[in-house]
């Protein structure tokens, strides 16, 4: 009798464990946002905004219109069509902590403001205002969505880092001449310009840096590629795609990518596959001393000294806001109050821009916010940051629709929740049930 008795709780307990497993599938054990996740339409619409913003981020930032004296690209209302469109249906919420760290930093500015006593251009609060309240928004959604939207980037990105290497080998066989050219090829009015699309290698040098045809100067495509390599590292792990990134990082001869790739090396390092690393260790190291013999990188030590000499662009972008910023943290007249929007045109580092305009009190607020927004739950803390540091420290556009995309996509957009580990009796075992150890049961005499 034992022996039916423990037989029938093992019949039991297998019966539970299937109707479980199909709660599970169902959806009736799950919290209301893992049904949210796992519902086709969500993904898709995810995958679908995703990718809209990824292909106009890489092949139309180019085009735009000038308003009010300024360049808009139609990238930001390509960006905020999507979010709207998220958060219309219900897939895209609005963060709270960061939306009180907005608020916060929008009290500051109307303080600042309040106290300089005048506003010299409406415009530029408005669009810095507008600009950043992108990071608003966030989409939960699970691990194998988010693989799938950042793959329609890396996707984007292959077809960049071929045009730049053919770029390369037209213009060193029968000329540069025979790039595509969108500032001769289509009307300026429907181009944004004031950026270096055409740049020469070097002073008087009768070679151009390859921009990819559709980037706004070669500077974005270089970061663009750099994004797109650590995202190969840490998520994808191809190598064919990691060699294509990296070779049109070297071959483009841009250093934004390169530098940017040297900041976060180590953590990247530590996502390489050993074999990757093995391979490094024993070619990485010949590789380079052969190619610092060859010249390969006295382009890159031409870029370097650039930080030393004052009429270099290096020197004006890097060296001159940080002595300035310097200077004006000496003044306690920028302590909660600026010179107002608008009064610092040619200064792009986010630091010293807000720190002029809007005072330090704004300044701190604004990095506490946009580091918050884009750092603190983003897919990958390596990637984000490999999209914030030349933001935050390379300048090159406060405002600008790709930086403020590139933030969005990579840090503030995607939040992909910690797996949470339920008890173990809430697991479905998986399988035939475990055998049960039959008591034992003495013969029966006749």
């Amino acid at each position: 009798m034992m022996g039916h008795r423990f037989a029938a709780e093992g019949l039991q307990s297998r019966l539970k464990d299937i109707r479980y497993s199909r709660s599970r599938m169902k959806g009736e054990d799950q919290t209301p946002q893992d049904q949210s996740m796992a519902r086709p339409t969500h993904r898709s619409r995810i995958e679908t905004g995703f990718g809209i913003l990824a292909f106009s981020v890489v092949f139309l930032q180019k085009f735009g219109f000038a308003l009010l004296g300024d360049y808009i690209g139609i990238d930001a209302f390509i960006l905020f069509g999507v979010l709207l469109w998220l958060f219309i249906m219900g897939d895209a919420v609005i963060d709270l902590t960061r939306f009180v760290l907005y608020g916060t930093l929008f009290l500051s500015v109307c303080l600042s403001l309040f106290l300089s006593g005048h506003v010299p251009s409406v415009p530029a609060v408005t669009v810095m205002l507008g600009m950043y309240f992108s990071l608003l928004f966030r989409v939960n959604t699970d691990h194998q969505t988010m693989l799938r939207c950042i793959n329609k980037f890396q996707v984007c990105m292959v077809w960049i880092a071929i045009i730049i290497l053919l770029q390369q080998l037209v213009q060193y066989t029968v000329g540069h001449q025979y790039w595509p050219n969108l500032d001769e090829l289509l009307p300026k009015a429907i181009l944004v310009g004031d950026y270096n699309y055409i740049r020469p290698v070097a002073y008087r040098s009768p070679y151009l840096v390859p921009q990819g045809v559709f980037s706004l100067e070669p500077s974005v495509y270089s970061a663009f590629l750099a994004t797109a390599a650590a995202a190969e590292i840490v998520w994808f792990k191809r190598t064919w795609r990691l060699g294509l990134y990296l070779s049109a990082v070297l071959v483009g001869g841009a250093g934004t990518g390169m530098s940017v790739l040297a900041l976060c090396s180590i953590p990247l390092w530590f996502h390489l596959r050993p074999r990757w690393r093995r391979w490094m260790l024993i070619f990485g190291g010949p590789l380079v001393v052969t190619m610092f013999a060859g010249g390969a990188f006295d382009h890159y030590f031409n870029r370097a000294a650039e930080f030393s000499t004052r009429n270099s662009s290096a020197y004006a972008r890097m060296v001159v806001p940080f002595e300035q910023i310097s200077t004006e943290l000496g003044d306690p007249s920028y302590l909660i109050e600026g010179n107002g929007p608008g009064t610092s045109d040619k200064l792009t580092l986010p630091m010293q821009k807000m720190l002029v305009e809007y005072g330090l009190l704004a300044a701190l607020l604004y990095h506490a916010y946009l580091l918050f927004a884009v750092m603190g739950r983003p897919p990958s803390r390596t990637v984000a940051a490999l999209v914030a540091l030349p933001h935050l420290l390379f300048g090159g556009g406060f405002v600008t629709h790709t930086n403020i995309m590139m933030l969005v996509m990579i840090g503030s957009l995607m939040s992909v929740p910690a797996l949470k580990l339920l008890p173990l009796g809430h697991y479905p075992i998986p399988g035939p049930s475990p055998v049960r150890p039959q008591p034992m049961v003495g013969k029966r005499l006749a």
